[in-house]
């Protein structure tokens, strides 16, 4: 519905629901000069236009009251809930209840093109939510999972794998909309996590969004690596940055990722692995990476993909911090196309693999998935050491008219008859 509602938005017939308040009054204004002769005599309404938007308003009011506790979407939802008023206020005002104007179709079916902006809005608020509420549960399970492993204390396997899955579930679902879960994350971790460490929140946010896209280029493309495995380190691969004497253990001896390595170790059932990848997930392909300048040979697939996802984070985590809110995605294309420049001069530099460079692409949708062509059965047959697709040969001996050949013989049976 949405889909349609935005084709029609964008061809000029009517504006889209966050439209300017002047662009909707113009629109308002037109359905009532516009004569087509159609009348409608007596309405058979169950609800009066008014009645309606008392429907929305309840939804109005509802979300409202959840959305002022929670800072990361408050903005974002302030937006949506705004505009959904002054809609309404606007109906009211040129076309009320007891208007002769509700006489006209036109008068009408603008009104319902306006209720539907109005679902649409307040459908994005509701979903804003449901998607806050999502991530806000990952932030809360992956902090407490990554305080037991850096205080020492036992960790059951399912446990981890319980939070790996929901990272794969929440990649493969396709109504979760990939630039809000991104900016959700970062935004989340820079307005609510006031009680946590300053130190934790980025690599928090880190943990989910590089674990988002790394289930997310594993599933999109057909790669021959573990997924669970490194989604796993994804989410701990900064474990270090919750031990209580983080700092002086880093001035003594180490980097953060040898130390996250040490603090996973326990967590045999994923293997050998897991530790190389945390350890390895700052590495290059030149041997310019930190801590130990790893040379590309000795890097696995998962190492480099990991390393390239953790470099892009990075990147768009600190491209963030530019703008005026996290979750105003109007620069999202913007925001994109700066950490794609960016990784382009350094792979051409030979820090990163290209070939995962563009998987990552495709992933964001920078570039487009290619398509693969449907090979012609015939064709393609005869490449096949001169096989060919079988031919039904007897039915043109029952139908003649389906070829010259079969006409001739079965005339040839017939005269010799």
């Amino acid at each position: 519905m949405r889909d349609e509602f935005t084709k029609f938005a964008r061809s000029g017939s009517l504006p889209e629901p966050l439209a300017g308040i002047p662009i909707w009054e113009k629109f308002l204004e037109n359905s009532l000069q516009a004569k087509s002769g159609c009348r409608v005599r007596e309405t058979k309404l169950g609800q009066s236009p008014q009645a309606r938007e008392q429907a929305f308003l309840k939804r109005l009011s509802g979300t409202a009251r959840i959305t002022l506790q929670k800072s990361a979407i408050s903005t974002q939802a302030h937006r949506l809930q705004r505009q959904t008023l002054d809609l309404i206020q606007l109906r009211r005002r040129l076309i009320p209840d007891t208007s002769p104007a509700w006489q006209s179709i036109e008068v009408f079916l603008a009104a319902a093109q306006l209720h539907q902006a109005l679902d649409i809005l307040l459908s994005d608020v509701e979903t804003l939510l449901e998607l806050h509420n999502r991530v806000d549960n990952l932030f809360n399970a992956t902090d407490e999972l990554l305080s037991a492993l850096s205080s020492g204390k036992s960790v059951g396997f399912v446990r981890v794998q319980t939070l790996v899955q929901s990272v794969i579930n929440a990649a493969a679902d396709s109504t979760i909309d990939q630039k809000l879960w991104l900016t959700l994350c970062s935004s989340i971790a820079d307005y609510e996590l006031n009680t946590t460490p300053s130190v934790r929140r980025l690599p928090l946010a880190n943990a989910l969004q590089a674990s988002y896209l790394c289930a997310k280029l594993v599933r999109t493309e057909t790669l021959k690596v573990k997924t669970e495995p490194l989604i796993a380190a994804a989410l701990l691969k900064d474990t270090a940055f919750w031990h209580p004497q983080l700092s002086d253990h880093i001035i003594r001896k180490g980097h953060h990722s040898e130390w996250s390595a040490a603090l996973t170790g326990n967590i045999k059932r994923y293997g050998p692995g897991l530790s190389r990848m945390i350890r390895q997930h700052h590495e290059c392909l030149d041997g310019t990476g930190i801590p130990f300048g790893v040379r590309a040979s000795d890097l696995h697939a998962e190492d480099r993909i990991l390393g390239l996802i953790t470099r892009w984070t990075e990147l768009f985590q600190h491209q963030l911090k530019t703008r005026t809110s996290m979750m105003n995605t109007d620069q999202w294309t913007e925001d994109l196309q700066v950490c794609d420049d960016a990784l382009k001069q350094e792979a051409k530099q030979n820090r990163w693999d290209i070939e995962w460079l563009k998987c990552l692409q495709i992933v964001l949708e920078i570039q487009p998935k290619p398509t693969e062509e449907i090979a012609d059965p015939l064709v393609s047959g005869r490449n096949l050491n001169g096989w060919k697709v079988p031919q039904p040969k007897f039915m043109k001996h029952r139908f003649p008219i389906l070829g010259n050949k079969s006409t001739s013989n079965v005339n040839a049976k017939l005269s010799s008859d």
